[in-house]
């Protein structure tokens, strides 16, 4: 009878115990495991919610600014002429390999694409667009004959020589619907000179 009554009391004191154990709460590495789990999944899942926006044309129209005077002083450092080119969705750089003055002789210009970044091609999130690129006076351009060997859709080009000149230009950057209708838009004005990049007011 005894050994029973000992057995039914061990029984009741282990399934106190478990109980106790499972009421006092979670230690503080469970917590921090769960906090590190939901910070993880949230840095995942938000970018995706939000991305449904749709893109900004504030934030595309300051890429293109720093990205246009770098691009500048890229030619001023490295002492060859560097070349924008706009295509509807998306632009590049390109670098001039053979000598600007090859241009007076009749001869075609050699002009590769930049593939570094943040020269390298960029293609403009769905939505935004470069709808215009047009030259700001008569003057002709910087290096006359400076044509691409690939065939694209180009709208323009601006150059920018070593010297710190480059073509004065009115580049515009627009968001398209689903169905093509312009939206939001603005101009960057590019001109040679301190400040030449720049957000045109309105």
């Amino acid at each position: 009878m005894a050994p029973q009554r000992a057995q039914r009391q061990a029984s009741l004191f282990s399934s106190t115990e478990l109980l106790f154990r499972f009421s006092r709460g979670f230690t503080l590495l469970e917590i921090m495991l769960v906090l590190l789990i939901v910070s993880i999944a949230g840095a995942v899942v938000i970018p995706e919610l939000f991305s449904g926006l749709g893109p900004s044309l504030a934030d595309e129209s300051r890429r293109l600014q720093q990205t246009l005077r770098l691009a500048a002083e890229e030619a001023q450092i490295g002492g060859a002429p560097v070349r924008f080119v706009a295509e509807p969705d998306r632009y590049r750089f390109e670098l001039l390999v053979t000598d600007p003055y090859a241009a007076v002789q009749g001869e075609k210009l050699d002009w590769q694409p930049i593939g570094e970044r943040p020269l390298a091609e960029y293609r403009l999130p769905q939505g935004a667009r470069i709808v215009a690129l047009t030259r700001n006076g008569s003057h002709e351009p910087l290096l006359a004959g400076s044509t691409s060997a690939a065939a694209d859709n180009r709208l323009g080009e601006i150059v920018m020589l070593p010297d710190g000149m480059l073509d004065a230009a009115d580049l515009q950057l627009a968001l398209v619907d689903a169905k093509g209708k312009l939206g939001e838009h603005t101009t960057l004005e590019v001109r040679p000179g301190p400040g030449g990049i720049r957000e045109s007011k309105p």
